[in-house]
């Protein structure tokens, strides 16, 4: 009962909103599903503040030539990230003769559980929980990884490893990553595929070190056009700058409530 009661003040609310903003243009799809003008939606991107992690980090040009594949993944660690099956991959990769190595940065509710995982399948070797980081500590993983690996859903930590240059195999996410991989990484359809995991990864390694440079300078051209604090902004103070100037807004409207 209270969860129709939501989706219909979600509805009633929608319906009757000047303006709608999307973070992403799946929701923008959604939207217009609904019955909604695609003129009332905006899409502002949603994102953290990539320009700062882009000029703080500057310096950095992967090469792209160890021996070793880094993978990452920055995360909650909760069952919807699906991280078994992207410690099955990784475990595939290896003992298909691939030299790989796997961080998992982050704390959560599986977190035992994942090393525990790990144990089981004599991984701890290749595949590394490492618990939560902040601050330099977490830096230094994006700046040392080679790819950055999601299998279910997500948040703005792709957001982040694309602003230190990492290509990305992901899934949709928060459904916001379609926008998001393009020329840079690879996009699952499914979440928790393990082969899919497996299938882009192999091919991602078989890369010259040069291709796989052009992946990440496109990651960083990507979250600087396309999602950048600067334009999530933009996009936010346009639809304001439009309602004041609404025929509807109080400002305009001495009579309005």
């Amino acid at each position: 009962m209270l969860f129709n009661f939501r989706m219909w003040m979600i509805k009633f609310v929608e319906k009757r909103a000047k303006y709608n903003i999307a973070y992403g243009s799946y929701y923008k799809n959604v939207l217009i599903k609904k019955g909604i003008d695609s003129d009332k939606i905006v899409i502002a991107q949603n994102t953290i503040n990539v320009e700062t992690i882009v000029e703080d980090n500057k310096d950095l040009r992967k090469d792209f030539l160890g021996s070793t594949t880094n993978i990452l993944f920055v995360g909650a660690l909760i069952p919807e990230k699906n991280l078994k099956s992207s410690i099955d991959a990784v475990g595939e990769l290896i003992n298909n003769g691939y030299s790989v190595s796997f961080d998992i940065v982050g704390g959560g509710v599986i977190l035992e559980e994942i090393r525990g995982y790990i144990h089981s399948l004599n991984l701890e070797q290749y595949i590394h929980v490492v618990g939560p980081k902040y601050g330099e500590d977490v830096r230094q993983f994006f700046r040392n990884a080679d790819v950055f690996l999601a299998a279910g859903l997500g948040g703005l930590a792709i957001n982040e490893a694309m602003a230190y240059g990492l290509p990305i195999i992901s899934t949709n996410a928060d459904w916001t990553i379609c926008d998001l991989i393009d020329g840079n990484g690879y996009f699952m359809d499914k979440y928790g595929d393990k082969d899919l995991q497996y299938h882009y990864l192999t091919d991602f390694i078989s890369l010259s070190p040069e291709q796989k440079r052009i992946m990440s300078d496109r990651s960083k051209e990507i979250i600087l056009t396309r999602a950048s604090l600067a334009n999530m902004i933009s996009k936010h103070n346009e639809v304001c700058l439009k309602l004041i100037d609404s025929d509807l807004s109080p400002f305009n409207n001495p009579n309005a409530n």
